[in-house]
């Protein structure tokens, strides 16, 4: 169980972003506990088998079973825990690549063990909150820090310090960083926030353009009928675009950066 722990947090810190999650599989502790069955039942030979409580042997059996390692305490291994617990699971933390700030890469980054804790209410197994610290291999410097929240078999990206970044691709121009913001919060589940990001973007991009310049000139008064300058911002750079292009992507298209 503390394998299927450790691989479910090396996904989330690699492959997820802030506030997603994911769930522990438990296929490789049912399996597990089908083979601990079958050994008990063969015994030794000219020996009957002792009888033995059979163990959970499913994902679902392990799920209801209110004393399977799937609903008991989680804990990194070798955390001075004190108190009553009817039982506690140990897991390593996992070796993660994420961004860099220093790096500006996604390098290897190795967990800081004496600044990894996990915070458990008694009486409340199935609710854990684990601050993970990681230092990057290249640069070794301060440590990016994870605030994983645990309900049940979840395991969710509560927080990141520094905050999330994505490189904008190569190919774009311009202030990018408005467009890596945007793709945080559409992971974030804030698309309409990043919507705004992405046209901010978009229209920033069309105001370092000459032809773009020259008509904005002609405007004496930006602020008035802005959505109608957008439009005409929108025109003119559509007209820098190859002829293909522009038949495969409308202006609203463009426009609204769909």
């Amino acid at each position: 169980m503390g394998g299927a722990i450790t691989s479910a947090l090396k996904e989330l810190l690699t492959e997820r972003h802030l506030y997603q999650y994911v769930d522990v599989n438990l296929a490789s502790v049912a399996a597990q506990g089908t083979a601990l069955n079958d050994e008990a039942l063969r015994g030794e030979p000219g020996v009957s088998p002792m009888p033995t409580p059979e163990l959970p042997a499913s994902p679902d059996e392990l799920k209801k079973d209110p004393d399977s390692c799937a609903n008991v305490t989680w804990a990194f291994a070798g955390a001075n825990i004190s108190g009553a617990m009817r039982d506690i699971i140990t897991f390593e933390a996992p070796g993660i690549n994420t961004y860099c700030e220093t790096c500006k890469d996604r390098p290897p980054h190795n967990p800081v063990f004496d600044q990894c804790s996990s915070v458990i209410l008694q009486g409340h197994e199935q609710d854990q909150w684990y601050y993970m610290a990681y230092e990057c291999q290249q640069c070794h410097g301060i440590p990016v820090r994870f605030l994983v929240r645990r309900t049940g078999l979840r395991l969710r990206l509560a927080s990141r310090d520094p905050i999330e970044f994505v490189p904008a691709p190569l190919a774009l121009k311009g202030n990018t960083k408005f467009f890596s913001d945007a793709t945080v919060d559409h992971h974030a589940g804030q698309t309409l926030a990043g919507i705004f990001l992405l046209r901010t973007y978009i229209e920033q991009y069309w105001r370092a353009l000459p032809s773009v310049q020259a008509l904005l000139k002609k405007k004496e008064r930006v602020t008035e009928e802005a959505r109608a300058i957008g439009d005409e911002m929108g025109a003119v750079y559509k007209d820098s675009l190859p002829n293909d292009f522009k038949s495969r992507f409308p202006l609203s298209l463009i426009y609204t950066g769909s």
